[in-house]
């Protein structure tokens, strides 16, 4: 999940009693910071504190690390839900090898193993590994025999130090790979400050090849509520910067109590160097514009084929 500082302050349980109101700022759909919940979506099941007596008091959030990473966000549990439930959800991880950035719960990267993903790799900050791998644990008997599921830690960032740690207790025996077929990321990208990091962490992760579907090929699965036009313009530019191209972009299934639009954008990971025709020949500086003036937004709309216009004033909630 995203840092701390980049979540809303909670002010209810949206678990038990989320208002419509209350999620359209950004609360979680079921939230450890006002007491214990449990829910299921599909064969898996995940609760604030695990079922699994040995990981008690560990992955409750009350134990330290993150507690943004303890609760189910909505587009977790709409790409879950994808995932499980629809036959081009499950064919975009059936047989690859996965990973999850910021998984908090594990929420969707257990719903990739669930549908014969050949390995997944649930990675997230070190304080919230014990919390994935306790649901790891709890959902054992949902994960089929064959797929290897890991935890690990992974640093964000182009100039992060390659590599995973491993958490210890990923469950299946699965041992974590430094490039994957499939990155998934759910509910990451509505914080602007993130997003180069994210973006390039991606890119570093994913497994390069010449298009999305392609032998060798890797994909970018990247699933949020649409919160703010501005922030999608933002994420917009970082992909570019990172060298991740838009493929597709999916409606998903929605949680009742979301009032918003959640969608899943599927990249590709463009090779980057001077042979890059989409990026070198536009001729970029440093400054984010190219010898003519254009600006990331207008080489992402060309790239993509189709404009959506400006940004909206910053902040202005939208469903486009």
């Amino acid at each position: 999940m995203m840092p701390a500082a980049a979540r809303p302050p909670v002010a209810g349980d949206a678990g038990t009693a989320g208002a419509a109101h209350a999620l359209s700022c950004g609360l979680p759909l079921f939230n450890s910071a006002t007491g214990p919940w449990s829910t299921s979506v599909g064969p898996l099941r995940f609760s604030s504190i695990a079922n699994d007596e040995s990981a008690r008091g560990r992955s409750d959030y009350r134990s330290g690390g993150d507690p943004t990473a303890a609760c189910v966000w909505g587009a977790a549990w709409s790409l879950a839900t994808y995932l499980l439930e629809t036959e081009a959800g499950a064919d975009l991880v059936r047989g690859r090898s996965v990973v999850e950035l910021g998984s908090g719960t594990g929420m969707a990267g257990l719903a990739a193993a669930a549908v014969h993903a050949r390995s997944v790799c649930l990675t997230d900050l070190p304080p919230n590994l014990p919390r994935l791998e306790a649901a790891v644990r709890d959902n054992a008997a949902a994960i089929p025999v064959g797929t290897a599921v890991a935890v690990a830690s992974l640093p964000w960032g182009a100039s992060a130090a390659p590599g995973l740690a491993g958490g210890g207790g990923g469950g299946g025996g699965g041992q974590a790979s430094d490039v994957f077929d499939v990155v998934v990321a759910a509910d990451c990208a509505y914080c602007h400050s993130v997003h180069d990091i994210l973006a390039e962490t991606a890119a570093r992760v994913c497994r390069g090849g010449e298009g999305a579907g392609a032998a060798g090929a890797g994909r970018v699965l990247v699933a949020d509520e649409v919160r703010w036009k501005d922030t999608d313009t933002w994420w917009a530019e970082a992909c570019i910067k990172a060298g991740l191209e838009l493929v597709s972009e999916t409606e998903l299934p929605r949680h009742p109590r979301v009032p918003r639009r959640t969608v899943l954008r599927e990249y590709k990971v463009r090779i980057r160097g001077p042979g890059d025709q989409a990026w070198d020949a536009a001729g970029a500086d440093e400054d984010g514009q190219d010898d003519d003036g254009a600006t990331w937004q207008e080489l992402r709309r060309a790239e993509k084929g189709k404009g959506k216009g400006k940004g909206a004033s910053a902040h202005t909630l939208l469903e486009y």
